[in-house]
Order: structure tokens, then sequence, then C-alpha cells
């Protein structure tokens, strides 16, 4: 297994972002999202990736024009953030996973499926905010650190995951001295630990999504399951709300 350097080493990996993005994100920080939708416009893969994840999910803008910057500037600036967030992380990782039995583009779609819900929960329940909006990136983080981690190991893992009830998360653990989840958490300034009770219900909605999200029909075989033992704790109004949301 690995050893607390190597994992530092592959988080800061994970955590490096490209100069282009750099000015993307300065560009939308200073509110001028227009020139950084043009920016992003020249990135023939951000290109790709933008008009696959609208076509994936119902984010509510018109997508027959197929110009990214008419379409760009129909998005809420937090969700458009998310989206070039998630495209930050795309990028890392591997042109096939090994850990995980998905496709690159179905990666694509179960993420703008996450995107384009996360942001209706946040909607319904009247916490939209670009902090809670950058959860988002919550569950890709966890798919590639443990993408990352485990791969020099998928057999040996493969074969621990079968014979006994245990998850990525766990092993993680041992191997990190906090899990996975918690890791990736803390990666979006989340730390689990000390958040106000306001975010932890925040957290536990996303937890509520992951679970939906992977276990729908083409991603409830792709392994996600084995990452973590997530149990939200909800209340019978929280997945009111959360039902709510999806049906908007």
């Amino acid at each position: 297994m690995l050893s607390k350097s190597q994992i530092d080493k592959i988080i800061e990996h994970i955590g490096f972002v490209p100069e282009n993005i750099k000015q993307v994100k300065a560009l939308m920080s200073a509110k001028k999202p227009k020139e950084a939708i043009g920016l992003l416009a020249l990135d023939r893969e951000f290109v790709i990736y933008f008009l696959t994840m609208l076509r994936n999910a119902d984010f509510y803008v018109d997508i027959g024009s197929k110009d990214v910057r008419i379409i760009a500037e129909q998005l809420d600036v937090n969700l458009l953030n998310s989206i070039i967030d998630s495209y930050a992380l795309f990028l890392k990782f591997p042109k096939k996973c090994e850990i995980f039995d998905i496709s690159t583009i179905k990666l694509v779609e179960l993420n703008a499926k996450i995107l384009c819900h996360w942001d209706k929960i946040l909607t319904q329940i009247r916490y939209r905010s670009a902090r809670n909006s950058s959860l988002a990136s919550l569950m890709m983080l966890n798919i590639l650190l443990a993408e990352l981690v485990f791969v020099s190991f998928v057999n040996s893992v493969d074969g621990i995951l079968d014979i006994c009830d245990i998850s990525y998360d766990e092993i993680f653990e041992k191997m990190y001295s906090q899990g996975l989840f918690f890791t990736t958490a803390l990666m979006l300034d989340f730390n689990l630990k000390t958040l106000p009770p306001s975010e932890k219900n925040i957290v536990e909605y996303f937890k509520i999504l992951i679970c939906y999200e992977i276990s729908q029909p083409g991603f409830c075989s792709a392994g996600f399951d084995k990452i973590f033992n997530l149990s939200a704790v909800a209340d019978t109004q929280m997945l009111v709300e959360f039902k709510r949301a999806l049906v908007r």
C-alpha cells in the first residue's frame, strides 16, 4: 500500500490547477464571466466536455446554438463555476478507469446529473451559495482519489472487498489516518468535524444525492458502492425536500 507522503503527492496532483483554468477562475472571481467564457470557448476539450454535460442533464438552458458563449451566459454563475471545477478534475482522470467499471462518457453523464440535481436541491432548500455549490465536486473527488490511490493494488484490494465487509474509505483511513470522504471534503474546505449545524445538514443532503445517483441504472454496477458505506442522517422532511427538488 502507499505511504502517507505518497498519498499527499496524489492529493497535491489532484489539487493542481492548470494555468488556463487559473485565468478563467480569476475572471470568474472578478465577476467577469463573459471574459471567462471567452477563454473557455478557445479550449476545444472544454467545449466537448461542456456540451456533453449539458446534453446529459436538464440545466434549463437552450443548447440548440452549440455556441458555448451563448449557452454559458444562460447559466447561474455558481453552476458555471461548478462545471469549470468539474472539468479541472475530469482532466486528471485516466483515459480508462481500472478500479471502477465506467467509461469516460458515463463518467461525464454521472457528473452532469450530480451537478444538475445538486443545484436543484440547493434551490429547493434555499441554501444556494458559491460555497455550497462547490460540494458538487465531492463525488468526483472521491472517485478520482480512490482510482489513483488504489490502481496499483486493484487485484489485492478487490479480493479484500469481496471477502470482508469493508470499503475503500475504510482501507484509505488505515493508510492515511482519516477516511476518503473526510479527506475529499477537506479538499473542498469542509472540515466535517468542525462544521456548523447548517453546513452539516447540507453535507447530509449531498450524501442522500450520492446514494441516489450511484444506485441508478447505468451506474449501479460501476462499483461506486464500494467507495464508502454512506449513511445519511436524514429526517422525513429532508427526504420530502429531496424528492421535490428532483421533480422540479
